[in-house]
């Protein structure tokens, strides 16, 4: 039989007996939507929700712990050191493994003052994460809100702006905020080698990576860095390290411009015999000590300085710190010290939500309107200082400034993230320099998400565990996963009952319609056509029917989107969308239909081709 006579046959059947077609087609279309729906979500569960707490392939470790009356401790009896995250990084499967610290000090913070009228205070925690594991989703973060749409708009003040954007020349120019995560950044002051963390020695008021030969301690210098005496490290020359008296050597920047130099440092006027200059801090004078404690720009940013004979050893020359840097205090109380760039910090979304949810009607202030309104928001971190833990020495103690440069589901919750090379040594100066050489935890990425298992097995080989964050995103993932089949499930039962109607539909067709097929046989029909004439009648309804579940489904999803924005506004971590729509997708509904509804009608059909036509004919 030709396609274009089988087509119009099964034309003519479907319009024959539009009742049962249409009856085939909702229960088909019903199954095909609860399919295609409980997918969606599913998927929408596990890219905007799961991943949102830690991606598939990635896990995050640390020393198993236990509790003996109440006291913590490791019964491996071990560290996190460098050397256990080298062997973390040789597993098989693992492209890498990087280590993070939590703060081990005492500290508060306090800002907010433009933006909510007064100051929140509040006792600080730090994670410390690698530069290398954050960036990429900072990125995706400012790429998210599309800041560069901005840059036309004029302006004379950064508060001509809007969020996210600064005026530059009269301009509002987009700001990578992202870059600013940067421990090139983070400059470690220090007044001795106590403050500094292992590895490390003090010179000219930074801690900076010993270096030279028959030194434990020592690491090899970077690019555009000459291992020198700490005493040499801000003159114009090496000269002879004999001279010194034996003082340790430390890696010190070289540079031929200011760019090249860490933080808000500058390149030293004085060439040495090589060409190459050193990277010097800029010494700067505070006009009164409250100034260490002000965001207001003129005061916090200072009055430039030189050495002099006068009492402090630093006389005022004119100027002040330039572009994004302050001055910052020495020490708390002190007027002199040195321009320096805020400390780069990330939150985690839950904080601006429980602040807008919870915190802002409490407090009766107006909620964040967006995440891209605290880009650029700074605020001051009182390091060794605490409102309820025993305070650091006075001598100890800094007062620095923050500022927010991005938001990440890997910052704590009720904490803030700053790059590792700060909190290391932050917790070398208040907890000893052992505390900065060691982590709290690893995070550990594997090629593929198949290579999760075996390394986690061989992680706890070594003494370690999956952290709090792992294990709930984990069971998380399995509920997620064990719902996800369950609802499929459902759906592909509710198909099978389809496929059972069909069949029963098909087979009273079959007997309705069994002296037209008889006919058809006794003009010379094949068996093959008459079976292909029922499955193609079958096969066009499942069609129709999973086409039809397909827009039943988005429709369901559009109504569950829209219930959801607008009586669940107010719940903290809601993800943007509960859906999410794969191409293949579209396509999986009217194929399943297809193929369940060619089930349903192959008996039938198979029935249909053994019909005698003589006994069929003969029949009343």
């Amino acid at each position: 039989m030709r396609a274009r006579s089988l087509g119009s046959l099964v034309a003519t059947n479907l319009r024959s007996s539009p009742g049962s077609a249409a009856s085939a087609v909702l229960g088909v279309a019903l199954g095909a939507a609860f399919l295609t729906f409980f997918i969606g979500l599913g998927e929408g569960l596990r890219s905007r929700v799961l991943n949102r707490i830690l991606p598939a392939n990635q896990i995050e470790v640390e020393p198993r712990s236990v509790r003996v009356f109440g006291v913590a401790g490791s019964p491996t009896g071990g560290d996190l050191d460098p050397a256990r995250l080298r062997r973390l990084q040789g597993l098989p499967g693992v492209e890498r493994a990087l280590g993070k610290q939590r703060s081990a000090f005492p500290a508060r913070l306090w800002g907010g003052r433009h933006l909510i009228g007064y100051d929140l205070h509040t006792e600080a925690f730090f994670d410390g994460i690698p530069d290398a594991l954050l960036r990429p989703e900072l990125e995706a973060f400012e790429r998210g809100l599309d800041l560069g749409r901005r840059r036309r708009e004029r302006c004379d003040v950064d508060d001509d702006c809007p969020a996210g954007s600064r005026c530059d020349e009269g301009v509002c120019a987009a700001v990578r905020w992202a870059m600013r995560f940067d421990s090139r950044d983070v400059v470690l002051r220090c007044a001795s080698d106590a403050d500094c963390q292992r590895g490390d020695a003090c010179a000219e008021g930074r801690c900076l990576p010993r270096c030279g030969e028959g030194d434990p301690e020592a690491s090899p210098c970077g690019a555009g860095q000459r291992c020198l005496p700490a005493t040499l490290a801000s003159a114009d020359s090496a000269g002879d390290a004999d001279r010194q008296g034996g003082a340790p050597a430390v890696c010190s920047d070289r540079c031929r411009s200011d760019s090249d130099c860490h933080g808000a440092e500058v390149c030293d006027a004085k060439a040495g015999g090589d060409g190459l200059r050193q990277c010097q801090a800029v010494r700067c004078l505070l006009q009164r000590a409250e100034d260490a404690r002000s965001l207001e720009r003129t005061a916090m940013r200072g009055q430039l300085a030189e050495a002099c004979d006068a009492p402090g050893g630093l006389c005022g020359r004119g100027g002040a710190c330039a572009g994004h840097s302050y001055c910052a205090a020495d020490a708390p109380g002190a007027l002199s010290g040195r321009c320096e760039l805020p400390v780069p910090v990330v939150l985690n979304p839950l904080l601006l939500e429980v602040f807008n949810t919870d915190m802002a009607a409490s407090l009766g202030i107006a909620r964040v309107a967006a995440p891209e309104a605290l880009l650029g928001v700074r605020f001051h971190l009182a390091l060794g200082d605490s409102h309820f833990t025993t305070d650091a020495a006075r001598e100890r103690q800094m007062v620095r400034q923050a500022v927010v440069v991005g938001f990440s589901s890997k910052a704590p919750e009720l904490g803030v993230t700053a790059p590792l090379a700060a909190v290391a040594g932050w917790n070398a100066r208040f907890s000893g320099s052992a505390a900065g050489s060691r982590y709290d935890g690893a995070i550990i990425e594997t090629a593929s998400n198949e290579a999760v298992s075996a390394t986690i097995a061989e992680a706890e080989a070594m003494g370690l565990e999956l952290s709090r964050r792992s294990r709930t995103a984990r069971t998380f993932g399995t509920v997620v996963l064990l719902i996800y089949l369950a609802l499929v499930l459902l759906a592909l039962v509710v198909l099978a009952v389809s496929a059972l109607g069909i069949a029963h539909t098909f087979a009273i067709l079959v007997h309705e319609r069994r002296r037209e097929i008889a006919v058809l046989r006794a003009l010379g029909a094949t068996t093959r056509a008459i079976f292909g004439l029922v499955l193609v009648e079958a096969m066009l309804l499942g069609a129709a029917g999973g086409s039809l579940g397909l827009c039943l489904a988005h429709l369901a999803a559009m109504a569950v989107e829209a219930a959801a924005s607008r009586w669940l506004a107010d719940v903290p971590l809601l993800p943007d969308a509960f859906f999410e729509v794969p191409a293949w997708s579209y396509v999986l509904p009217i194929a399943v239909g297809v193929f369940f509804c060619a089930l349903g009608a192959a008996w039938p059909a198979r029935r249909a081709t053994r019909l005698d036509p003589a006994t069929v004919l003969s029949q009343p």
